[in-house]
């Protein structure tokens, strides 16, 4: 006999379980009877079954929806007649299932069964997969269930003179198992609850995520595992209309970061990002940058020359990798293709890719969401080699001007004082922590040992306009020359 979709229903894991359903009958009939030994032995097949059942169905590739089905009744079946047939007094038993355990078990079961009849009305769903948690209940209920008859079985024989198994079957050693029963049989129903919940009424939501813009910059801001700057001329940002903050870059990586804990939080900024660190396609390269920013030029070469730890910094990097590009992918960013194109397809692509990362851009800017960009394509630190000149933000300016809207240009200095670098970053971590940044103080007061203190500020300057509104490329590099001459003399001022 074939079911609709093809499966095969008669195979041996569903008659294994078939058989076991049918020895529920037997066992409660030598439950009813006091034949302790005959139950003991059927709950043994009976686990022995369910191990096999799952055996066969992985050996010989027999997993049935049916068979999905079938399997945890006959468990619940079994569990839920022993629960209540040994919580009866007055079936002779020495040893009986509290009322208060059975009634959790019975209760679960019953709740599980009613929820899988909710999700099959409202989604449809016919597939239940068991959880881990509600695996491991159902092998301590099993486990209960057979100690408790293992325990009358031992009083009542010639074993219960034996003091090993006396010791085992004891009523301490019983309330053991009733009270891991309980607490297992409450959290995995507290979980069967809550993912069914979420997946029939919430499905898209997660109880873990990644945390928001706000919260992130929150945390960045009061715990110590940043540098954190100071912030100089909050007030020239304007309340109102299209706002972008242009930053430059000293160390070319993380002045975005420092940028976003000074400005404000509200609305959050919307970042332009390099696409390599957002599509996995170009993994390899990330992971290069990543590696280079965790470990040093010299410790990659130490570790290289031994296998082990070479494997150690490489699964390490590997997953730190894996970890960022989920998170930007996660990330409100705006991806952009700023590295050359090693080909004419990829150059198709590169202009594709900035082509909707300019679209993006004048469609937050026009909705009063700020976004922050380095003085077009972030080529102003003075280690720079590239010779051209980018005309991305007098284009942006040109674009919100057609659309009657100006276009308030913020330059944000990001200063550091040493610059921010692996020799650097612990110092300015260390600075942010009261207790030692009093220390390093009192010592200094006291000429012991001098304390320079890392200084990292991030000014805003008064907004700029752009004065054009049809210019030609002339005119947009001579703006951006100036704008980023602007940068520099403040960055170098001091």
């Amino acid at each position: 006999m074939d079911s609709r979709n093809g499966e095969k229903f008669w195979n041996v894991p569903n008659m294994i379980t078939l058989t076991r359903a049918a020895l529920v009958p037997v066992f409660a009939v030598m439950l009813l009877q006091n034949r302790a030994f005959g139950a003991l032995l059927i709950i043994f097949l009976a686990g022995l079954s369910d191990v096999l059942d799952g055996f066969a169905a992985r050996k010989w590739h027999q997993r049935t929806k049916a068979g999905t089905l079938i399997d945890p009744l006959a468990d619940k079946f079994l569990l839920s007649t022993a629960y209540i047939l040994l919580a009866v007094r007055s079936l002779g038993f020495v040893y009986v299932i509290p009322l208060w355990l059975t009634a959790a078990v019975v209760a679960r079961d019953l709740i599980i069964l009613a929820g899988g009849v909710v999700i099959f009305l409202v989604r449809g769903r016919r597939d239940f997969p068991p959880s881990w948690l509600g695996k491991l209940s159902t092998i301590m209920q099993v486990a209960t269930a057979f100690w408790v008859v293992l325990s009358n079985y031992v009083r009542v024989s010639a074993l219960g003179e034996m003091s090993f198994l006396s010791g085992l079957t004891s009523p301490s050693v019983l309330g053991a198992f009733y009270k891991a029963t309980l607490i297992l049989t409450a959290v995995s129903g507290a979980n069967y609850i809550y993912n069914g919940v979420r997946t029939t009424f919430f499905p898209n939501y997660r109880l873990i995520r990644i945390p928001a813009y706000k919260t992130t910059v929150r945390l960045l801001r009061s715990l110590p595992v940043c540098p954190k700057p100071k912030v100089v001329g909050l007030s020239n940002i304007p309340k109102d209309g299209p706002v972008i903050y242009v930053y430059n870059h000293v160390t070319t990586r993380v002045e975005p970061v420092f940028l976003a804990l000074a400005a404000p939080y509200r609305p959050e900024v919307r970042f332009f990002v390099d696409i390599k660190v957002t599509r996995p396609e170009i993994f390899d390269l990330t992971h290069t940058d990543v590696k280079n920013s965790l470990f040093s030029t010299g410790l990659q070469e130490k570790w290289g020359h031994h296998a082990l730890r070479q494997k150690i910094l490489e699964k390490a990097s590997r997953l730190v990798t894996l970890y960022v590009m989920g998170c930007m992918r996660r990330c409100n960013f705006i991806p952009v293709y700023v590295h050359d194109p090693p080909s004419p397809e990829e150059e198709v692509r590169r202009r594709r890719i900035n082509r909707e990362a300019f679209k993006e851009c004048v469609r937050c800017l026009e909705t009063g969401i700020p976004v922050a960009i380095a003085p077009s394509g972030g080529y102003t630190h003075r280690g720079a080699k590239r010779s051209t000149v980018p005309t991305t933000l007098p284009s942006l300016a040109e674009a919100l001007k057609k659309r009657g809207k100006t276009l308030q240009i913020i330059p944000s200095i990001v200063k550091e004082r040493p610059p921010v670098c692996h020799g650097t970053y612990k110092r300015y971590v260390a600075d942010r922590i009261l207790p030692y940044r009093l220390f390093r103080l009192l010592l200094d007061r006291l000429k012991i040992k001098r304390y320079g203190r890392p200084r990292l500020t991030v000014e805003f300057l008064p907004p700029i306009t752009y004065p054009h509104s049809d210019s030609n490329k002339d005119e947009k590099i001579q703006f951006v020359q100036h704008l980023q001459k602007i940068m520099l003399d403040v960055l170098h001022k001091d």
